[in-house]
């Protein structure tokens, strides 16, 4: 407990028996956190509640899925919604395949705090806002159902979307 951050601004007290939300803000992406309430009416302090665990998201996420089963027109959108810059060198996008076709191989790329990089599977020119898979084939199945897989270059999973 001497480690423990606490809450500073605790909700108010509901009736009793309702159900009661409270959203804390601030912490650390790609962090995992355990949460434990702990109650006092001024005089008396509860024991400990069960201690339920979950892991901050990364802060870089699929924001748009556009498929239909034209190369030429297919992209996914991954923003970063992390207010600092997130280098994204050999990260890979793929889908439920994964094999090297249906595999985008991200090279040096730094996608910057709240922008937006959209991975086309077609043919183009690189830019910072967008990127080409440079594939002559549909990617993303849209008939069947597919997912998207955003990985780090450690392979962990970032974020995955699906239709």
């Amino acid at each position: 407990w001497d480690a423990a951050l606490n809450v500073l601004s605790p909700p108010s007290v509901g009736a009793p028996g309702a159900s009661e939300t409270f959203t804390v803000t601030g912490l650390t992406p790609a962090t995992l956190y355990y949460f434990v309430v702990r109650t006092s009416d001024g005089e008396l302090l509860s024991s400990l509640s069960n201690v339920p665990s979950a892991t901050t998201h990364y802060g870089v996420r699929i924001t748009d899925a556009h498929f239909q089963g034209n190369a030429s027109v297919e992209y996914m959108t991954i923003k970063n919604e992390r207010a600092n810059d997130v280098s994204l060198d050999e990260w890979t996008l793929h889908d439920v395949v994964a094999t090297p076709s249906h595999t985008y191989f991200f090279g040096p790329f730094t996608l910057g705090a709240g922008a937006t990089v959209t991975v086309h599977t077609g043919t183009d020119t690189n830019t910072q806002a967008d990127v080409y898979w440079n594939s002559s084939i549909s990617i993303w199945n849209d008939t069947g159902g597919d997912t998207a897989f955003l990985k780090d270059s450690g392979g962990t999973l970032i974020d995955s979307v699906s239709w």
